[in-house]
């Protein structure tokens, strides 16, 4: 969900803070950095070919939408969902951000439990709303995002701090940004962001 992003976003700073104040992130790297090969780059989908649009007859009146009333079933969970979402922002607020880079591993850890144990609660409240197939989808793509989070623990770790701020995490925003587009056509406010909110 956000959180990917929002733990991208806390790095990112980390990294800028360092670089512009002077304290070069390559100054803190460990001595013997792993050899462990860089995740392939995320391939950028081709949009899909939309045909002219035709002009429609002035006379033509559009045909009314239905009127009908949400679900009550849906609205229920939908606000579960938006209400996990401002806790989900609190929680990961309240971990305190690195201010070195020894303390950017135990960052992670703790946003890596948050991160988890919410992604979980989603996908459970998405499901018990009856759409098993989006719930599905969640999880495929918040696995990835759990794996992404454990690839930067693993990088801190090692003290491969420049690999990590600069590299890696940059390279994760196409998956908030699907995280976020599922949750818009959901209509999960309180779980999206701005398309002005990814530029790092």
């Amino acid at each position: 969900m956000f959180r990917l992003f929002a733990i991208v976003v806390v790095l990112g700073a980390f990294g800028a803070a360092l670089y512009f104040s002077g304290d070069a992130l390559e100054a803190w790297e460990s001595p013997e950095p792993s050899q462990a090969s860089q995740p392939a780059p995320v391939a950028k989908k081709a949009k899909p070919h939309r045909a002219a649009r035709t002009t429609k007859d002035p006379k033509a009146r559009p045909k009314p939408k239905p009127t009908h009333p949400a679900k009550p079933a849906k609205r229920a969970w939908l606000a579960e969902l938006n209400a996990l979402c401002r806790d989900g922002r609190d929680e990961l607020a309240q971990i305190p951000r690195p201010s070195t880079p020894a303390e950017i591993a135990t960052y992670l850890r703790d946003a890596q439990e948050v991160n988890t144990l919410l992604n979980d609660e989603a996908v459970e409240i998405v499901r018990r709303g009856g759409d098993t197939a989006t719930a599905n989808q969640f999880r495929r793509l918040f696995d990835r995002d759990e794996a992404a989070v454990q690839k930067m623990l693993t990088l801190a770790e090692r003290g491969e701090y420049t690999r990590l701020v600069r590299r890696f995490a940059r390279s994760l925003v196409p998956l908030a940004r699907a995280e976020n587009r599922m949750l818009a056509r959901l209509g999960a406010a309180d779980c999206t962001l701005a398309a002005d909110d990814f530029r790092l």
